[in-house]
């Protein structure tokens, strides 16, 4: 699932990249911890967040009609998956820093130009995704960043946060038979047999 979205993000990236530059661009999915390291301008893209998005949530369960029957299941769960987008300098560069900031720069416009993942763009079980893939590109003020490059040994450098919104179906799909052509209600009356009533008493 997560390698078919990778697909499809570079798949996105990739499309945007002009033609003459499409050699010259690298795109990573790797770990940038302090091993990392380019051998050409590189675009990185690490997934290191997967959070469910309450505001999506549907607890509705799916009802699909094929062939004559019913098919259904629990919803799928609406699950944010959050890119860290860093861009590298080749070794050598006698400019990286520019490099860096140029291939940023360059990412930021082109991933803000879709809302949604384009269908022709979905690669994988991401083309089975029954609803569209909305995106963002953001950068939390609220989240520092120092801990996280400390933590992959790395220094801090200069990015921004791509999101895809994609569904999670918790459950295969059962059958639930054939639709109701018909209903029919029966009822049963049952009669009580009468009371008895108590005999009178005679006075003498």
């Amino acid at each position: 699932m997560f390698d078919s979205l990778d697909e499809t993000v570079e798949a996105l990236i990739v499309a945007g990249i002009p033609q003459p530059l499409q050699d010259q661009i690298e795109i990573s999915f790797a770990r940038p911890d302090a091993d990392f390291a380019a051998t050409g301008p590189t675009l990185n893209l690490f997934l290191y967040r997967v959070t469910e998005n309450q505001e999506l949530r549907n607890r509705v369960p799916t009802v699909e009609q094929r062939n004559g029957s019913y098919s259904g299941g629990l919803a799928p769960v609406r699950v944010d998956c959050s890119y860290l987008v860093t861009a590298w300098a080749a070794a050598g560069d006698p400019a990286p820093e520019k490099t860096e900031h140029r291939l940023l720069g360059w990412a930021l416009k082109l991933l803000l130009q879709h809302r949604y993942v384009p269908d022709d763009l979905r690669r994988g079980v991401m083309k089975m995704q029954s609803m569209p893939l909305p995106t963002a590109t953001i950068q939390s003020p609220a989240e520092p960043r120092g801990d996280f490059w400390l933590a992959l040994g790395g220094k801090p450098r200069a990015a921004l946060e791509y999101k895809v919104t994609i569904g999670v179906t918790p459950e295969e799909t059962r059958d639930l038979g054939p639709p109701v052509q018909s209903a029919e209600l029966r009822m049963q009356l049952r009669s009580e047999a009468p009371r008895e009533r108590p005999a009178q008493e005679v006075s003498p």
